[in-house]
């Protein structure tokens, strides 16, 4: 055991400094008696790192192409905004690995968002609310009804992320009837999974739905 001569307390572990007076120690370490718990970024450090290397690398080379060919206009700032997405994305995803109810809906928004801001610099084509906004919240709501039965989610961990993305899932029904959603297939899908959804939610979770919402919004 390591003893700090000037706090005159043992300190266990592998410490080389005193935790209370950062003095330098005396005597011999000792294994910690806890494992160390490896963080999920040390634990995937090969990937996470060959994925900086290749976005970086990405960025690198359209901004040095698009600087060789400026008449091609400014494409590597889309460019640079995907690679930006995609960290943010990543980032989400694993800080809420462990709630992945949560996780799925803060995805499904966050991609929404980011396309819409996407399509709005791009020349506002409307492909975001054409297509993306409504594909995603169509496959949120499938992908938190699958992953709930497989992993035997209870109700009370994922009601409120189902009901987020029933919201979303129904907001293709204002774009249609303001005009501003041009190809109706995937949102007529979408609005459809949202009704669908709802109701049955309210059928066989109608109480835990309500209690839910109760303790949300203090009602």
């Amino acid at each position: 055991m390591k003893h700090c001569e000037k706090c005159n307390v043992d300190v266990r572990g592998e410490f080389e400094h005193c935790p209370l007076c950062q003095h330098t120690l005396t005597g011999t370490p000792e294994s910690n008696e806890f494992p160390a718990v490896q963080s999920i970024f040390k634990k995937y450090e090969k990937i996470i790192k060959f994925a900086i290397l290749v976005t970086s690398s990405i960025s690198v080379i359209s901004i040095a192409v698009n600087i060789l060919l400026p008449q091609t206009g400014h494409w590597s700032f889309f460019v640079l905004f995907g690679v930006i997405c995609f960290w943010i994305t990543a980032n989400v995803c694993i800080k809420k690995r462990k709630v992945i109810a949560q996780n799925i809906a803060a995805e499904a928004v966050i991609i929404s968002i980011l396309c819409l801001v996407w399509d709005y610099f791009t020349g506002c084509n409307g492909w975001s609310v054409d297509y993306v906004i409504p594909i995603i919240f169509s496959w949120a709501m499938l992908g938190l009804f699958i992953a709930t039965k497989i992993l035997k989610i209870h109700i009370h961990d994922y009601i409120f992320s189902f009901v987020i993305c029933i919201f979303f899932g129904l907001a293709p029904f204002i774009l249609c009837l303001t005009g501003i959603t041009k190809v109706l297939i995937p949102s007529v899908i979408c609005i459809a999974i949202s009704v669908i959804s709802f109701i049955t939610l309210v059928l066989y979770d109608g109480k835990e739905l309500w209690l839910t919402l109760s303790k949300k919004f203090h009602i």
